[in-house]
């Protein structure tokens, strides 16, 4: 019960209270815009911003995508953003495999843009002994 307690107020302090919840929000904003620069970058690139109207139905649809990726039921995301692109491109009137080229773009570049992390885990620090 102590613990239920102390993880309670620790959230609360963490999370609710000020400052820490002025700074929750910023990070969290930035962390969703940088998601979206890379969608947004990856549609410019692949040239399908076609007039400035596109780039905020994108920048909407793009938006949908990284809420559905937020289900807990893959890896990153994978599989259930490219159905729902699948699915979405076509409501907004757009060719479905634009939509799902460009999920499987943005999986791509997030996962090839992690890659060297992998070089902390494979290495060990030798010890001084």
């Amino acid at each position: 019960k102590d613990y239920v307690h102390a993880l309670r107020r620790d959230l609360r302090k963490a999370l609710l209270e000020w400052p820490a919840v002025g700074v929750q929000l910023v990070s969290s904003a930035g962390v969703v815009a940088s998601y979206l620069a890379v969608f947004s970058l990856l549609a410019l690139g692949a040239g399908y911003w076609s007039d400035p109207h596109m780039a905020l139905v994108l920048t909407s649809l793009c938006s949908l995508l990284l809420l559905v990726m937020a289900i807990p039921v893959t890896v990153a995301g994978w599989g259930v953003r490219e159905g729902a692109a699948a699915l979405l491109w076509p409501m907004a009137g757009m060719p479905a495999e634009q939509g799902v080229a460009l999920s499987v773009g943005y999986g791509l570049a997030v996962l090839l843009s992690s890659l060297p992390g992998v070089l902390f885990v494979f290495t060990r620090r030798q010890s001084n002994e």
